[in-house]
């Protein structure tokens, strides 16, 4: 029985070309490769992995040492630089303060959870804890979100402006809506708690710092098993690793600042779009997975 030539499915075929496309190519790729050095490689899985995703960083140095293995087998360059970072601990991320993360996997049995409490109950943490998952935006950003700052809620492009003053990096924010933070958002409102705040709480002025904490603890996710910042590093981890989407418009999702004023201001309008697909496809996945 002859043996069988090894496969590559085509949805990792995709995965890969795509990893290679937007992050490779467009820093490395007009370098003849017997000129690409370590701090090159470094380069480009450091930008993977500020984005989120260290597991995406670690894929793309294996896949560019399968390459430099095969150049070198073919007497195209004489050193392997991804082999030579292979244990370095080179790679950094966002995640600064080491904001636990749930797995996508894991998504499911926390959704379940939130989403099936007693509904004779409405309780304003549990809402604003699925606002948080469902735009990936900072805790802040929900705990003290106005609603005067929400616009078109009845239209085909509804969204969520953030001023400045309140963002971190102190850029205005624009978060496109999906349908199901919009629904979310109509039975907010339905609860007529404040003319001002979505989410008041007791002193209405907005909820407090530790309530994210207090409602994932309820459900049997404490601080040992996620953060209420981690579910940006989730949906970011998820989106990258699907191949699906632009590394800048998940970026922009995230409102991490272009280093680059003039790049970025060009990519906050190129991606606006793209940005309301991918939080429409992440709802709809959150669905699936619920």
């Amino acid at each position: 029985m002859a043996n069988k030539e090894p496969t590559v499915s085509t949805d990792t075929s995709r995965r890969r070309n795509f990893l290679l496309q937007n992050d490779v190519f467009s820093l490395i790729g007009q370098q003849q490769i017997n000129t690409i050095s370590v701090s090159n490689v470094i380069e480009v899985l450091t930008r993977i992995s500020e984005r989120g995703s260290t597991y995406q960083a670690h894929r793309c140095r294996g896949i560019l040492q399968q390459i430099f293995n095969y150049a070198r087998a073919l007497e195209l360059c004489e050193t392997n630089p991804a082999e030579a970072i292979r244990h370095v601990p080179a790679i950094k991320t966002h995640q600064h303060n080491n904001y636990r993360a749930l797995e996508f996997n894991e998504m499911s049995g926390l959704l379940g959870k939130l989403r099936s409490a007693d509904q004779s109950k409405i309780v304003q943490s549990r809402l604003a804890l699925e606002l948080l998952i469902l735009t990936a935006v900072r805790p802040g950003n929900v705990r003290f979100a106005l609603w005067n700052q929400f616009h078109g809620l009845g239209s085909k492009n509804p969204v969520w402006l953030i001023p400045a003053e309140v963002m971190k990096k102190r850029r205005d924010h624009a978060v496109p809506l999906s349908k199901q933070t919009v629904g979310l958002l109509e039975k907010i409102k339905d609860q007529e708690w404040h003319q001002e705040f979505v989410f008041p709480g007791v002193k209405k002025v907005g909820l407090s710092n530790g309530t994210f904490k207090r409602q994932l603890k309820i459900m049997g996710y404490g601080p040992e098993r996620v953060h209420p910042h981690g579910f940006r590093s989730t949906f970011s981890t998820y989106a990258n690793e699907s191949g699906k989407w632009s590394p800048d418009a998940i970026e922009w999702v995230l409102a991490h600042v272009e280093k680059n004023e003039i790049r970025g201001a060009y990519n906050r309008s190129q991606y606006l779009e793209e940005r309301r697909k991918l939080l429409q496809w992440w709802a709809d996945e959150l669905d699936k997975a619920a």
